[in-house]
């Protein structure tokens, strides 16, 4: 989901932050993993990517209904295992 807006956001209301400015990304390297058919996170999760640097974001959205593939989807997996592994190997120095 989108970053919460803690200055804005009250005891009975959350507020989301809906865009990020330039020294406020996320600059660590980062996979933003979804599903095309997620009813929840298909909305928010595009606002979090926005928040990463694009030089060291991932962004994969697979075919499932979760947020995560399973074993049902296979492809959708090993693909999200593949940008696991390449964010890992960014922020270690290998890629």
């Amino acid at each position: 989901m989108a970053p919460l807006d803690f200055e804005n956001s009250g005891q009975d209301e959350l507020r989301f932050l809906e865009r990020a400015e330039k020294h406020q990304l996320i600059s660590i390297p980062t996979a933003n993993i979804w599903g095309s058919r997620d009813a929840v996170h298909t909305h928010t999760a595009p606002k979090l990517a926005a928040f990463c640097s694009e030089q060291r974001n991932i962004n994969l959205v697979h075919d499932a209904r979760t947020p995560i593939p399973g074993a049902a989807d296979e492809k959708g997996l090993v693909s999200a295992a593949h940008a696991i592994l390449h964010t890992i190997g960014v922020a270690i120095g290998v890629n």
